[in-house]
Formats: structure tokens, sequence, C-alpha cells
């Protein structure tokens, strides 16, 4: 501990008490040296505080400027996180369009065929370009044809009305003979034994005057494993309104863009993610037969939907009664209906006197009969 300046004055009074016969320029010179002494102590005390406060000034600058590594430590694992999210969807992406490359490779390897065919010189046109590199593609092109329709229908688009009553199979009763084209026979019969989903019971739209859910049609197929790509493409009466490519986001048609709503997801499994039709805002035109159209490297599965929209919103039904001469006229009418209704007039017996289907283009509905006056 510093000693102070009392204490040394009261120390070399006591010294001056014991030793009285010491010079006083002694003791002067004493008192001085001691007071030096007690100066450079407290001058050492001070240096030390001054020191300590610069210690903790550092300690505190190194207790920030870890602080400030360790946030950017944590910047730097965010920004490769991020980096690696990047990757992994320039990944994706690339995947993406290599399905696509491979897809369109595959579609460039069979020119589009003119369907149908209508002459002898276009068939074996065909015939000639058919290879065993590109007949898959054909395959795949027929079944989606042949897939639109029943058969007795679908095969006029594939061979026009000509075409098919010159030609049989083996050439006879004086036609052309099919079996001459064996590589278009062999893609013909190859796309009718593609799969080929049943069709389904009609889906029903009620039309309300409110909001109204969605309506979804879905897509149902099996995938292999060794499929190396993916399209799902939705038809509204042969137009095509939608087109899903796995790894892509979906693609509605720019016309009906306000009929589907394309962020719909149907399933996780990625295969199938956006697969279904999500029909939203749907009016009497939304009527129609859908069709789902799933291409793979190896297949093609079509499924037939049909969608009935009925509005009955603000329809009416009156039933009149006329007199006529010496006839009762009873006139039943209903208006503002969708679709043509069948009107069926029956007796009190519950007998039926009187169906009528009338013109679908019509927006109201008559039934007449007359009974003769009793």
């Amino acid at each position: 501990m510093p000693v102070t300046r009392s204490q040394t004055a009261k120390l070399a009074s006591e010294q001056r008490q014991e030793t009285p016969n010491v010079d006083p320029n002694v003791v002067a010179n004493v008192d001085a040296n001691v007071v030096a002494v007690n100066n450079d102590l407290e001058k050492e005390v001070e240096d030390l505080r001054v020191k300590m406060r610069n210690m903790v000034a550092v300690n505190n600058d190194l207790v920030k400027e870890n602080e400030d590594l360790r946030v950017k430590l944590s910047n730097v694992v965010a920004d490769i996180t991020q980096l690696r999210e990047k990757v992994d969807s320039i990944a994706a992406d690339q995947g993406a369009i290599k399905e696509v490359l491979t897809e369109v490779a595959v579609q460039r390897q069979a020119p589009e065929t003119p369907f149908p065919l209508k002459s002898p010189a276009e068939m074996r046109h065909l015939e000639s370009t058919i290879t065993p590199d590109n007949q898959r593609s054909h395959v795949t092109e027929m079944s989606v044809i042949l897939g639109q329709a029943h058969l007795r229908r679908s095969i006029r688009k594939v061979f026009s009305d000509e075409m098919i009553d010159a030609h049989n199979m083996d050439g006879t009763r004086g036609k052309s003979r099919l079996r001459n084209y064996p590589k278009i026979m062999e893609c013909l019969l190859g796309g009718l034994c593609l799969p080929i989903k049943e069709e389904e019971e009609p889906v029903v739209i009620e039309l309300q005057n409110e909001e109204m859910e969605p309506t979804v049609l879905d897509c149902d197929y099996t995938l292999n494993n060794t499929d190396s790509f993916l399209t799902v493409k939705w038809f509204r009466d042969d137009k095509t309104i939608y087109q899903w490519i796995r790894g892509s986001p979906p693609a509605p048609i720019p016309d009906y863009k306000n009929d589907i709503d394309s962020s719909y997801e149907s399933s996780m499994d990625p295969n199938k993610r956006y697969s279904s039709l999500a029909l939203i805002n749907p009016t009497i035109d939304t009527t129609g037969d859908y069709k789902c159209v799933v291409q793979t490297g190896t297949e093609t599965i079509t499924v037939h939907q049909r969608v009935q929209v009925i509005d009955v919103r603000n329809y009416t039904l009156n039933l009149y009664h006329n007199k006529i001469h010496n006839e009762t006229q009873l006139e039943c009418k209903v208006s503002n209906v969708f679709p043509k209704p069948t009107l069926t007039i029956t007796s009190n017996d519950e007998d039926v006197v009187k169906v009528v289907t009338n013109n679908p283009h019509h927006t109201f509905f008559l039934a007449f009969l007359l009974f003769p006056d009793v």
C-alpha cells in the first residue's frame, strides 16, 4: 500500500523524537526521499490502473471481434446453403432440359406424318421413312391418334375414307393389299396395343351463383423406373389446353389460363405432381370430351373423361292449359336451362303420354299436347 504524506511526516516526527541529536538537514533529506519514493509508487499505481483499463478495452474489442466473426461465419454458412440450393436447382433444371432434349430428339427421329393418309403415294412414302430407330415414335404417334375416339372413328384419322374403302388386309375383292406396307401395319398394331385407360363416368358440374371449388380431373398412370422423360398433356375436344413436363412448371395454354388452376398439386409423387387438371370458373363452354395423354420414352397412355356442365340457376318451368275450339291444349315450357332437357308429360295414372327432345341450340323448350274436350 502506498505511504501518504501525513504518514511520512508522522514517521519523520517520531524519528526526530527518538533521535533528538540527529542533524535536521539529514532529517529533511530523509523526508524528501520518502516523499519521492511515495510519488514514484503513486505513479506506478496509476500506470497499472491505466494498463488495466487498456487491457479491459482490448478484451472488449476481442469479444466484439469474436462476435463479428461468429456473425460472418453464420453468413458464410447461409451463403453456402444458398449456393447448394442453387446448384441443386441448376442440376434439376439441367435434368429437365436433358429430358426435354431427349424427347425432342426422339420426336425428330420420326418426321410428323400428315395424317390421315390420303393416297398410295403417301403410304409408300411413310413406309420408306420408318426405320428401327424411329419406329417407336411412329407407334406412339398412332397410339395418340387412335386414343382420341373409338376405333371405328379414330382409324379414319390415320387413313382417309377413300383409302379405307380401297384397301383390305389381303387385297381381295379387287382392293389393294395392306400387307404390302408391313412397317405401317406393325406401327398401327403397336399403337393399338399401347395401354389406353377405360373411360370413366362423366363428371357433372352444376353451376352455382357463389364461388365454386375447382373440379379436378385425375390422370391415372404408372411409370417404369427406366422412363427418361415424362410429359402430360390435357385436351378438350382435341384442343390442347394444358401441358406439364416433369422437372418444369406446368403450362396452361394462354387461351385457357383463366379456366385452369396451374398451381394445383395433385400428388407429392414427383412423377404426378402436376398431372391432374383443376378446372376453375366453369361455364357451359367447360362441357366437353377431355383427354389426358401421358408420354414417356417407352409408352403412351391415354385417359378419357367426359365433363358435363348443368346450368339451372335461373330456369323457369311453366305448364299452361289453353282452350282451342273443342280441345284443350296443354303447353309445357322451360327456359334458361343447359344442357337441353327432355320434357316428359305424364297422365294422372303416371302413363307417359308425350316425350319431347328439343334442338340443343334453343334456349327454351316446348311440349304441346291436345286433348279433346269431354
